[in-house]
């Protein structure tokens, strides 16, 4: 019983973690396009567009491995509920 609270308990919060993580993705690309039309138009300096395009490539990242811990999350509950586990 205890191992399934916990195992609910995790999964939600990797679910949390991983809307998060798609909403910060969305807001950084919309940042990143921004910078890369101003950078193209010689508004922005190399500097900034590489740093825009470390944090998209940052968010992407955290996004990934949000959605697999969700997954991974999701499994470890399936087990504990004897659910049979598909990939």
């Amino acid at each position: 019983k205890k191992e399934i609270s916990q195992a609910l308990a995790d999964a939600k919060a990797a679910l949390s973690q991983y809307e998060m993580s798609k909403k910060v993705y969305n807001a950084t690309l919309e940042a990143f396009r921004s910078t890369e039309n101003r950078f193209e138009n010689g508004l922005v300096n190399p500097v900034e567009y590489n740093l825009a395009k470390t944090n998209l490539d940052r968010s992407s990242s955290d996004l990934i491995q949000a959605k697999y811990l969700l997954i991974f999350r999701e499994k470890v509950l399936d087990f504990y509920l004897g659910n049979p586990i598909k990939l």
